[in-house]
């Protein structure tokens, strides 16, 4: 058999590699179903009807029809049709609007609607508004402008010396081919996290990928490139300077730039004081990831895309929401984002751990719980008490009389042997030593039985109980303050 050549080899991979590219061709340059979308197409049917009801316009679109109109500027200027290919343009309308409403809503929402040339001009459409990103959500290039953010945190969140919060979230994809483990993460899905950072507006100001501790980010904070502020007086400090700083969670390294709540829950009055501050403010990011995923429902579901593609459509999500945050100031899916006022600094202070409607109700539990157990251990010390009575009644007599009879038997014993004993000693008079009685009665002696006799037929638990720490107080003698506590009482009680 010959031996196949090294070149022989890399020209099949290269044929391998050309025919798995080209795929089937195409049968239609435009299908025929499309080509009726200058008559019959989203633009010409859905868009007048929208724009006559504004709420429903706002429903689909997710921005009123100026906002749309001012989107169509910004697209226009970016998005252009290569006037040279045979085929007929589409305006810049249709587009827009098969997109924003079809790619951006449909497709963010039901990515399947993607097809063979609408997925191509779809992702296309995306880069040009990923594009737009640069102008809508730039990193602010001056000190005044971070020094701006900042004094929007203190006037509206109460957070002095902020300029931004930051976070992560993982946007969950379809597992890309031959990647491994790359994208798996710690939920057992596979995502790519999105790291970003907003100001008080809910703008975001910066977007990446990755961890914070890998990333250009923090590169930047490190070697000055964010021109962020100097020390700058703190409020309510006898002037001391502090310097601006980011806040996150607890996932982010404590720096001088970065600041993050005390962990534990027994803190002080002041740390308390301070964690709830920087946790007003640090829940804007929250908020802010919250918003993007309720209008761009999207990412509310696993991509499945290509990572080039999930990359865009995530900058455009961000971009079409700086967008409507520029325009239209802050809007939820239910249009509006309701705003906390303003209140008194020094009035404010950290909610405490317990709390009256906590307190109260596991007090009042905890002695309905006591009361009933006492009850009970009150019952079954009645109960053994009247047994052990009871028991102490039938068995004395009997024990009594045992008791003198193995002490007759005993006795009669010891006679007899002492007569077996003593029958050769002249004079010798049982019972007696050299004429003196020796055995006698104690009539006028009581002699009461033994605690292994009394409580022969007891539980053992009852006989230590009433040996040591009972001791038969009720069968005592009457107490000092038995003609204070009535009766009915002490039963109970005692």
């Amino acid at each position: 058999m010959a031996k196949i050549t090294r070149a022989t080899k890399i020209g099949l991979a290269f044929w391998y590699i050309i025919q798995k590219r080209e795929g089937t061709s195409r049968r239609f340059w435009v299908h025929p179903m499309w080509e009726k979308r200058h008559r019959s197409g989203s633009y010409q049917i859905l868009l007048p009807e929208l724009k006559q009801h504004a709420e429903k316009f706002h429903s689909y679109m997710r921005m009123n029809l100026s906002e749309f109109n001012n989107l169509l500027a910004v697209v226009n200027s970016t998005f252009n049709l290569d006037s040279d290919q045979p085929r007929r343009k589409i305006d810049v309308n249709t587009w827009l609007l098969g997109h924003w409403g079809s790619l951006s809503l449909a497709f963010l929402s039901v990515p399947s609607w993607c097809f063979n040339s609408l997925q191509n001009s779809g992702f296309n459409m995306l880069r040009n508004l990923q594009c737009s990103q640069n102008r809508l959500s730039s990193v602010p290039a001056t000190e005044e402008e971070w020094i701006d953010i900042a004094a929007k945190f203190f006037s509206r969140w109460n957070c002095p010396n902020t300029l931004g919060a930051i976070d992560g979230k993982h946007v969950l994809i379809k597992r890309p081919p031959h990647s491994g483990s790359l994208y798996y993460n710690y939920k057992g899905t596979f995502s790519t996290v999105l790291l970003a950072v907003c100001d008080a507006d809910y703008r975001c100001i910066y977007a990446s990928y990755g961890i914070f501790d890998r990333g250009d980010f923090k590169k930047a904070i490190e070697n000055g490139s964010l021109h962020l502020p100097t020390d700058s007086s703190f409020p309510f400090t006898n002037g001391s300077s502090l310097p601006f700083f980011f806040v996150g969670d607890g996932a982010f390294p404590l720096s001088r730039r970065m600041m993050k709540p005390f962990p534990g829950q027994r803190l002080s009055h002041h740390k308390q004081i301070y964690n709830y501050r920087i946790s007003r403010a640090r829940r804007l990011i929250e908020n802010f990831f919250g918003i993007l995923a309720c209008s761009y429902r999207v990412l509310l579901k696993p991509l499945e895309t290509k990572i080039s593609n999930t990359d865009n459509i995530i900058k455009a999500c961000l971009a079409l929401h700086n967008f409507n945050v520029r325009h239209a100031a802050v809007r939820s899916p239910q249009k509006t984002l309701r705003t906390e006022p303003r209140f008194n600094w020094h009035r404010t202070y950290a909610k405490a751990l317990w709390k009256p409607r906590v307190v109260i109700p596991i007090f009042i539990g905890t002695g309905i719980y006591g009361y009933y157990q006492l009850q009970a251990k009150m019952k079954a010390k009645s109960t053994l008490k009247f047994e052990d009575v009871d028991i102490y009644n039938a068995m004395y007599p009997f024990l009594t009389a045992e008791r003198d009879r193995r002490w007759l038997k005993f006795l009669n014993k010891n006679r007899d042997y002492e007569n077996e004993v003593m029958k050769n000693v002249k004079g010798w008079k049982t019972g007696t030593w050299y004429g003196e009685p020796v055995y006698f009665t104690l009539g006028d002696k009581w002699w009461d039985p033994g605690m292994e006799e009394v409580f022969a037929h007891s539980p053992t638990s009852a006989k230590e109980y009433e040996l040591h720490f009972d001791r038969r107080d009720t069968y005592q003698a009457p107490k000092w303050w038995h003609h204070y506590v009535p009766e009915y009482v002490r039963v109970r009680m005692f």
